[in-house]
């Protein structure tokens, strides 16, 4: 049962994470740099930056959970990228932002602050299971490692 826990919230979270990341990718940069400037946060020097860096750091470590490799290191980075969100949309909503879309899956799906907060404290939650968890099952690191 456990195994199969494990495997089902890799493939489920990484998925999730690999969507999330290609559909910020499949669309302008600039859709992604309007979306992190309505959070009003960061400064602008920073931003192009970030509307570069984390639909990648989605799409590549979301495909390292599917497949198992480096995956409590993955998990590790993806929770605390998890928790940023967490931290801006809380931010966001507490300062009474009206960001209609909190730009988590892009163009593709549009999800209001309290839906994405929903969703975020369930994937982190997913994240920091895979993150402590130390069995692996089909983990491609498993393959690679073997004599």
């Amino acid at each position: 049962m456990t195994r199969a826990l494990l495997l089902i919230t890799r493939f489920v979270t990484g998925s999730l994470f690999v969507i999330a990341g290609w559909s910020k990718l499949s669309r302008p940069v600039q859709e992604f740099q309007y979306v992190i400037e309505s959070y009003q946060i960061f400064p602008n020097f920073v931003i192009p930056v970030m509307a570069h860096v984390v639909p990648w750091v989605e799409f590549i470590l979301g495909a390292f959970l599917i497949l198992g490799y480096l995956r409590r290191l993955s998990a590790g980075i993806l929770s605390v990228l998890c928790a940023g969100f967490i931290g801006l949309l809380t931010s966001a909503v507490v300062r009474g932002i009206d960001l209609g879309n909190c730009g988590c899956f892009g163009e593709s799906i549009h999800l209001t602050p309290l839906q994405a907060l929903g969703v975020d404290t369930c994937l982190l939650i997913a994240l920091l299971y895979l993150v402590m968890n130390k069995k692996r099952v089909l983990d491609l690191d498993e393959w690679l490692t073997q004599p």
